[in-house]
């Protein structure tokens, strides 16, 4: 199994539009044949360490993952994260794990 997961910082005065977007385009990637399950959503725990927003993908392997990176919904999911994000070099954290 290979997983992605993606912290997010917002950008200040995000709206609750915005926030939607992005998390419809999280939940998007499931159209994309290599992704077996997606979770996204904000976050409710009590130590954010500044991340507002997660997002894990899972895959069956890497090469899963390398299936995904080219693909349109990929795009897609990009040109929403990117404007969302606080725009810092840190605003964005991605980690893959595979077990």
């Amino acid at each position: 199994m290979y997983s992605r997961i993606i912290l997010v910082k917002f950008k200040e005065g995000i709206t609750d539009e915005e926030k939607q977007a992005l998390k419809q385009a999280c939940y998007g990637l499931e159209g994309i044949e290599s992704v077996r399950k997606v979770h996204a959503g904000e976050n409710v725990g009590p130590r954010p360490l500044g991340f507002d927003f997660g997002c894990i993908i899972t895959f069956d392997d890497r090469e899963g993952k390398n299936q995904y990176e080219p693909h349109d919904l990929h795009k897609a999911l990009v040109s929403v994260l990117r404007p969302a994000s606080a725009g810092q070099p840190d605003s964005i954290m991605l980690f893959d794990i595979e077990s």
